[in-house]
């Protein structure tokens, strides 16, 4: 039987923001409500380091730059913004270690406290079919300014892998065996983790890698 393996996804399997650059890259195609969206979540993303950002206003500043966009015009959008802002930023020793995991069999779930749709894009992109990210609600095909809770961020992303982990076929008292990530604020993900590795560590979260004789890995 394999490991199971989280792996957060900005900053620990790719060097950039995908939320933000989606934002950005959103203002580059002149979506109208894009400058606003990216204007009021930057200010959110202040307390985010500090592990103080408020997640739900984050969102919903955030779907703001999408709401109304139907799902057959934010597709090759999507497409697009994976090819030329995500895959270019895809950490080569991540995608060797996410190989290697893969051949020995491995169960690997991307949790991200980024939105779903893009968590999903990203997750195909680096070969990954298990993929969780913050839902945003598609009605009738149009994407809606509702997210639904409980967000995997934080303390959410515990309940993101006991849900998964639940789901996978065998036994189903699975426990978590590996988790990997950058930020102070998935300290809940790697505690609950039989083995924990903090990839280019925040000052928090390495003080606490430090403390707790995680391995850390500079990619």
């Amino acid at each position: 039987m394999g490991q199971t393996v989280a792996f957060d996804l900005d900053g620990t399997l790719i060097s950039s923001d995908s939320g933000e650059d989606w934002l950005e890259f959103l203002i580059e195609k002149d979506i109208a409500t894009a400058e606003q969206a990216r204007a009021e979540c930057l200010m959110h993303m202040q307390n985010y380091s500090s592990g103080t950002m408020d997640i739900k206003a984050y969102m919903s500043s955030w779907c703001k730059a999408t709401y109304g966009m139907t799902e057959a015009d934010c597709e090759p959008l999507l497409q697009e913004f994976v090819r030329d802002k995500v895959k270019p930023f895809i950490f080569s020793k991540g995608k060797v270690l996410l190989e290697k995991l893969s051949t020995q069999g491995a169960d690997i779930l991307l949790v991200s406290a980024s939105p779903d749709f893009l968590v999903k894009a990203i997750a195909k992109e680096l070969g990954i079919s298990a993929a969780i990210g913050i839902k945003v609600v598609i009605d009738n095909g149009v994407i809606s300014n509702t997210t639904v809770e409980p967000y995997s961020f934080k303390e959410g992303k515990v309940i993101a892998v006991n849900n998964w982990l639940a789901g996978l076929p065998g036994d189903s008292n699975k426990k978590l065996d590996l988790a990997y990530s950058d930020s102070i604020n998935d300290l809940p993900l790697l505690t609950m983790a039989k083995n924990s590795v903090c990839i280019n560590p925040d000052e928090k979260l390495a003080n606490v890698a430090k403390e707790k004789e995680w391995q850390v890995l500079s990619w």
